[in-house]
C-alpha cells in the first residue's frame, strides 16, 4: 500500500494486545484510506475542467445538504466525495470511448486496477466503517477491553475485506517524490522517491514519462 497507509497498518500489527489502540489506530487507517481515494478521485476528474466543475457542484450541494463542508471535512466527507465521483465514473465507464479517457486521466493502462479503485463494494465497505466510527464516536464515554476488542475485529474484518478487493494492484503503480528531472526527446527522466512501505529512508529509483510529475 502506499506510504503512509502502510504505515498505519504497521503500527497496527504493534499494536496487537492493546485492544484500545488497536481499534484506535484501525479507526484512523480508513479515515485515511477514504482521504486518500478521494483525493485520486478528485485529481484524475480535474484533468477535464468542464467534468469537474459540472460535478463539484453536485458535490457540493450534496455536502451542503448533509451539513458537511470541504472546509470543515470530517471522514464522512470524503466517503461522499469519493462515493459521488466513483459513481459517476463507473457510468461513464460503460461507454468504450469513454473508457481509454479515464485511463489516461487516472495515468494508468490496467482497466482491472481501475475497476478495482471504483468498486461498488469498496463504497459500501468505506460507508461502513465511518458508520462504525460514528456509532462509536457518537457514544462516548470510557469503554472496557471487551468493547474495544470487539471494535478492533469489526474493523479488521473490513481490512481484510478491502485486501481481498485491492490485492496488490499498488504495486504496479508506485507513489513517487519527484527529486531531479531531465527533459530529452519529449522523455521527462526523473529520479524519484519511492514512498511505499514501511521503511525510511525511501529507496530511490529512475522513472521515464510522457508528462511531467
Amino acid at each position: 500500500l502506499p506510504f503512509p497507509l502502510s504505515s498505519i497498518l504497521w503500527t497496527v500489527k504493534t499494536l496487537e494486545g492493546n485492544s484500545l489502540k488497536h481499534y484506535l489506530q484501525l479507526d484512523f487507517f480508513f479515515e485515511a484510506l477514504s482521504q486518500f481515494l478521494a483525493i485520486y478521485l478528485i485529481s484524475a476528474s480535474k484533468k477535464d475542467s468542464v467534468f469537474f466543475k459540472d460535478q463539484w457542484e453536485k458535490i457540493s450541494n450534496d455536502l451542503s445538504r448533509n451539513k458537511l463542508s470541504i472546509r470543515k471535512s470530517t471522514v464522512g466527507t470524503w466517503v461522499q466525495i469519493y462515493s459521488q465521483l466513483a459513481k459517476k465514473i463507473r457510468a461513464d465507464l460503460l461507454d468504450n470511448s469513454l473508457k481509454e479517457v479515464w485511463l489516461e486521466r487516472f495515468a494508468i493502462d490496467d482497466e482491472d486496477f481501475l475497476n478495482a479503485i471504483l468498486n461498488k463494494k469498496l463504497v459500501t465497505l468505506l460507508k461502513k466503517a465511518n458508520a462504525l466510527r460514528n456509532s462509536w464516536r457518537g457514544h462516548g464515554g470510557v469503554i472496557g477491553d471487551k468493547e474495544a476488542e470487539k471494535r478492533s475485529n469489526d474493523l479488521l474484518n473490513l481490512l481484510l475485506e478491502f485486501r481481498s478487493l485491492i490485492g496488490q494492484e499498488w504495486k504496479n503503480y508506485p507513489l513517487v517524490t519527484p527529486q531531479v528531472m531531465k527533459y530529452s526527446q519529449g522523455i521527462y527522466q526523473y529520479k524519484c522517491s519511492l514512498v511505499m512501505g514501511v521503511r525510511t529512508p525511501f529507496e530511490n529509483i529512475n522513472v521515464q514519462l510522457k508528462e511531467p510529475l
